[in-house]
């Protein structure tokens, strides 16, 4: 009964993190114009003002690098309580040692994660840059 309250209280703590990020645009909920016969419909872009892949990539990652960082600190939090509550309990001791390199550990994955389209752009741009044509002379 313990874990499902706590599991429970974590996920309504995660929702009512992320739910102020997705009411963030409040411009015109109504995309249909008022008093307008005209059959069109304006719809704006759901992924903002992307137009390449490597800039909604990056959006992407953004978006799980502000998720994961409250995430974190709450597995982090949760490791702490587990050790706290585990009086002594080896057993106890190694499931919140455990729970807390897990959590560093998925934080360092998203972290890594956040710089790969960075060198794989750079990496592309380089390879463009560095290949020259090389004309070679025979001399008899």
């Amino acid at each position: 009964m313990k874990k499902t309250i706590i599991i429970l209280s974590i996920l309504s703590i995660c929702v009512f993190m992320v739910t102020p990020a997705l009411a963030d645009d409040l411009e015109d909920p109504d995309p249909i114009p008022s008093g307008s016969q005209s059959t069109s419909l304006n719809i704006s872009n759901p992924l903002g003002g992307t137009s390449d892949i490597t800039t909604l990539v990056k959006n992407i990652i953004n978006f799980l690098i502000i998720l994961a960082v409250p995430i974190t600190a709450i597995l982090i939090v949760y490791a702490g309580f587990l050790y706290i509550t585990s009086a002594g309990n080896d057993e106890k001791v190694k499931t919140a040692q455990k729970a807390l390199i897990w959590a560093i550990i998925g934080f360092a994955i998203i972290l890594v994660a956040s710089s790969v389209p960075t060198i794989i752009e750079k990496f592309l741009s380089e390879e463009a840059t560095t290949r020259e044509t090389t004309q070679y002379q025979y001399i008899a």
